[in-house]
């Protein structure tokens, strides 16, 4: 059984000339395009690291900001792309301790 997860891909520092090859690139992962400028798809993609680390190395100069959430509610995550290499950003999910002065 797959995994699935929603990958929302946003990318910075785009030059114009390489708009085209790159948008290509990404669609061809199955990504499609928002209004806002982003590119989203849902997809069991087990190779999302080791693909957007070459995507990256070709556009060397680009920032790409993955953004997953998982089918489990606490499987959410950033990772940020450039020149081949990669940030990963786990979620933080932390709770307040209880204070009985915040009770209404």
């Amino acid at each position: 059984m797959a995994y699935y997860t929603r990958f929302t891909l946003t990318i910075s520092n785009v030059p114009d000339q390489s708009m085209e090859s790159l948008e290509q690139a990404i669609k061809a992962f199955g990504f499609e395009a928002r209004d806002n400028g982003s590119y989203v798809c849902r997809a069991a993609w087990y190779s999302d690291k080791e693909d957007m680390r070459r995507i990256s190395a070709l556009y060397p100069e680009v920032l790409f900001t993955l953004h997953g959430r998982g089918e489990e509610a606490t499987d959410l995550w950033y990772r940020y792309f450039k020149g081949g290499k990669m940030q990963y950003a786990p979620a933080k999910i932390i709770y307040d301790e209880f204070d009985e002065n915040q009770l209404k």
